[in-house]
C-alpha cells in the first residue's frame, strides 16, 4: 500500500506487479489462516479455538478484510 499512489499509471507495470504481490500476500495469508482453523477448531472446540485468542480474531478480520478488497 505505501508504494501505491493515485498519481500511478493503471496500466503500468509498477501497479501490476504491486497488485500480484498483493494476490500472493493475500493468499498465503489466507491460507495460514484456514491451516490453523483446521488445527485449533473454529470457535466452539474448546478453549484453543482459533477466534477464542484476540489476536487470531484480529488475523481473521485482517484476513477478510483483504479478501474483500482484492474482491471488490
Amino acid at each position: 500500500m505505501g508504494a501505491e499512489t493515485p498519481l500511478d499509471n493503471p496500466d503500468s507495470l509498477k501497479v501490476r506487479i504491486l497488485y500480484y504481490i498483493e494476490l500472493f500476500m493475500v493468499g498465503a495469508f489466507s491460507l495460514e489462516a484456514v491451516i490453523r482453523i483446521i488445527s485449533l477448531g473454529f470457535l466452539l472446540n474448546g478453549e484453543t479455538s482459533y477466534l477464542r485468542s484476540i489476536w487470531n480474531l484480529g488475523d481473521f478480520l485482517v484476513v477478510i478484510a483483504s479478501i474483500v478488497s482484492v474482491i471488490v
